[in-house]
């Protein structure tokens, strides 16, 4: 009964590991769509490449 306690007690641990690092994957997928949502508009505006990324990386903060 312990050993089926301990064996479920660490599915959960490596469960939520993964579910954790799929979380942060998405967070970061979504950072960087919207940074470079930022930079587009940035360059139509008729920034350079160079500005329109800092100007986006700082609308992020």
């Amino acid at each position: 009964m312990a050993r089926m306690r301990r064996l479920r007690a660490w599915l959960i641990r490596l469960a939520g590991f993964f579910d954790k690092k799929r979380h942060e994957r998405e967070l970061s997928e979504e950072l960087e769509s919207n940074l470079q949502t930022h930079i587009e508009d940035n360059l139509r505006t008729g920034m350079t490449p160079a500005e329109g990324r800092r100007k986006g990386l700082l609308k992020r903060l």
